[in-house]
């Protein structure tokens, strides 16, 4: 393992540098998603994938409804995450950056579990 310290505006690879990108519960930390996205894109080679595992609000959410306004202020504030989207949101965002959606799964809504884990 190589460990790197750097920014997701400005990765210190070469173009084409990896096969795949991991994320996990950081790029809803990026200051400039689209940077970050544009960045992974083109550090990634030809057919590369990116996988990303992060925090996103649920379609459901209404802002004017007092308590999911408290549940995601205590998520976002708790969890450091600075300000959750929508999947449809961060697909959209991946597609502008230039990424093509492969797969897309909502693990909150797919799960088998008749007991929702929030």
């Amino acid at each position: 393992v190589h460990m790197v310290k750097g920014s997701y505006s400005d990765l210190l690879f070469a173009n084409g540098t990896f096969d795949m990108i991991f994320a996990i519960e950081t790029l809803c930390c990026a200051p400039d998603m689209h940077r970050a996205y544009t960045e992974a894109l083109r550090v990634l080679k030809p057919g590369g994938k990116i996988g990303i595992l992060d925090w996103v609000i649920t379609d459901k959410y209404d802002d004017a409804n007092e308590d999911h306004r408290i549940i995601r202020g205590r998520i976002e504030r708790n969890g450091a995450v600075p300000h959750m989207i929508t999947p449809k949101a961060r697909v959209a965002a991946l597609e502008r950056a230039g990424f093509e959606m492969v797969r897309e799964e909502d693990r909150a809504t797919a799960k088998a579990n008749p007991i929702p884990w929030w």
